[in-house]
């Protein structure tokens, strides 16, 4: 298995359908940890001039170097390899076929895009329908309340905002109005049936309060005296934060790839989006600058997205005997393969499963 934007940990190999796949055919199970993440750092310091050895294009070459490497120490150079992972299993059997004969790409977003707003729209439509228009109600009201003093005031007021927050800074607002919706999107993506109806059974329940607004800022609410502090700049200065295991090592270097490969940012501009219109593409591509510097801006964000599709071939990778399993539930699948490719390439999309649902050993609630 390929790791991905996080630290690799032997639960993923001992707790997911594979390892019940290893004992079946007596198969060895190897997990990789991708370079840049968990322990695998191979620079002092994550300054933006080192994160330039970060791609998938390394790590698909650390890939073939640590399985060539494996085999030969093993004594298993006779031995068929099964590559599994998202989108690094595809792209791994396309580029290196003579070592792998095939993959799983589980929830596998193999096109790149910058303005991901078919992501909101996926989480939109994945909740009930009452639950769905309250929560556009919800941001309607919040979009219009943004638009004057007094309604900054009373956001400030139900959302438990510091006084930093002003609502004149567009930054600021953005990043409130991402801020409120990022729960919600974790719990769709990895199908938190619990939370996702915890979360609706408040904003459905009028006795909670008397707008659909009211009643989804309660899910931001503190402790009385204590308060929120929403600033993009504090943001920005977590992420710019260039030593290796700080808290937000990981997400430093995933942003990067984004700015420099996939795009991915998670905007409104869907129609079935419930969340408001005020999520802008521009807002994210301002990271990349913010963080890394002049030198990645919106047009090289979108140059490096061109180049990643061109390099991996998008929705079409050229491809033989692999399987892309999605789950309808999960933001993720609209980026992937949903229809075979060829005789030997299959795609499937689960009803009502989520990210990497298939990846999990089975219990008896699956469907």
């Amino acid at each position: 298995m390929i790791g991905g934007e996080g630290a690799a940990s032997t639960a993923l190999l001992t707790s997911m359908y594979m390892a019940e796949l290893a004992k079946k055919f007596n198969a060895y199970t190897v997990l990789l940890e991708h370079r840049y993440y968990g322990e695998s750092v191979p620079v002092p310091e994550l300054s933006t001039e080192n994160l330039k050895y970060l791609s998938s294009e390394q790590a698909l070459k650390d890939t073939e170097e640590f399985i060539l490497n494996l085999k030969k120490k093993l004594s298993l150079e006779s031995n068929k390899l099964v590559d599994r992972a998202g989108n690094l299993a595809a792209w791994f059997r396309e580029k290196y076929p003579n070592i792998a004969v095939g993959a799983i790409a589980s929830s596998a977003p193999v096109e790149a895009e910058v303005d991901f707003k078919e992501y909101l729209g996926v989480v939109s439509t994945a909740l009930s329908k009452q639950c769905s228009d309250n929560i556009r109600k919800a941001f309607k009201q919040l979009d219009d309340e943004l638009k004057t003093p007094s309604g900054v005031a009373n956001i400030r007021k139900l959302f438990s905002l510091c006084d930093t927050f002003t609502g004149t800074n567009a930054m600021d607002v953005h990043y409130f109005l991402q801020s409120s919706v990022v729960g919600l999107e974790r719990y769709v993506q990895y199908n938190s049936k619990a939370q996702m109806n915890q979360v609706c059974a408040i904003v459905n329940d009028e006795k909670r309060g008397a707008t659909p607004l009211e009643r989804y800022a309660t899910l931001f609410q503190v402790m009385p005296g204590q308060c929120r502090s929403i600033q993009y700049k504090d943001f920005v200065a977590g992420l710019k934060a260039d030593r290796s295991g700080c808290n937000l090592a990981n997400t430093r270097n995933w942003i990067y790839q984004t700015c420099t490969e996939f795009g991915y940012y998670q905007t409104t501009g869907h129609k079935d989006s419930a969340f408001g219109a005020n999520l802008p593409v521009e807002f994210f591509t301002n990271w990349c600058t913010d963080v890394y510097g002049p030198e990645i801006m919106a047009q090289t964000v979108r140059k490096a997205v061109d180049n990643t599709n061109a390099y991996y071939g998008g929705y079409k990778p050229v491809v033989t005997n692999v399987v892309f399993p999605n789950g309808s539930n999960d933001p993720w699948h609209q980026l992937s393969v949903l229809h075979d490719l060829i005789n030997s390439t299959k795609s499937t999309v689960i009803d009502g499963y989520a990210h990497c649902g298939d990846m999990y050993a089975p219990t008896g609630a699956d469907i």
